[in-house]
């Protein structure tokens, strides 16, 4: 029975001793962790600029960036404000006894949170492997775009029936329109284009416009 109490005890002992070092590592490897802190924010910042530009650059394609993609962005955006929040405190006060000496006390919970903050940027910058990073956008129909303001005049009716006419013709591949500024002309083939939605799989409309003229004639 005594041995079996000696060694009970000492397995107490034992480990009681281990969750006390576990303990006071956080004030020992102070100075360690926030080295490896400031290591682990970096290589965030630099993984977010490398995803927020790959979004980008998917946007410009019209393509729209998977909302998993859009979270991870948001998250590691709080968690570097998080992270620098953390490090103003470190800077802030890590001393005692009118900076003679370190604050262990102080060091042990900061300590704590500053290695715990490292293995969230750690988890983070491990999560960029999406399913799916950006998908193609589906065009706007026509019927997206108002009638309102829309009227039918004589000229504006043999415009129409030419260009639908015109659209019938399986020979012509482009119609124009010409006419002065302010005619109606993109009205028009607004009103075209939904009326003719139902009988092609999709009619987009895209505005291309004259950025300027050259005054040579050649």
């Amino acid at each position: 029975m005594e041995e079996i109490g000696v060694s009970v005890a000492s397995e107490l002992v034992k480990t009681s001793l281990l969750a006390a070092i576990s303990q006071v590592r956080y004030s020992i490897c102070f100075n360690k962790y926030v080295e490896e802190l400031g290591k682990e924010k970096d290589n965030l910042m630099v993984t977010r600029e490398s995803v927020h530009a790959r979004a980008e650059t998917a946007k410009k394609e019209g393509k729209k960036v998977d909302i998993m993609v859009e979270k991870w962005l948001k998250d590691a955006n709080t968690i570097i404000e998080e992270v620098e929040k953390l490090e103003k405190r470190v800077k802030s006060k890590n001393t005692c006894c009118f900076g003679r000496c370190p604050n262990l006390i102080w060091r042990y919970h900061v300590g704590k949170q500053l290695l715990e903050k490292t293995k969230v940027m750690l988890e983070h910058n491990s999560k960029i492997n999406f399913p799916e990073f950006a998908r193609p956008t589906t065009p706007l129909g026509m019927k997206y775009f108002s009638s309102r303001g829309f009227m039918y005049f004589n000229s504006t009716k043999v415009a129409w029936d030419q260009v639908m006419e015109a659209l019938k013709d399986d020979k012509v591949s482009m119609i124009g329109l010409w006419g002065m500024g302010g005619c109606g002309k993109t009205t028009l083939v607004k009103q075209l284009g939904k009326a003719v939605e139902k009988d092609f799989d999709k009619v987009v409309f895209t505005v291309i416009s004259n950025t300027g003229y050259s005054k040579d004639p050649r």
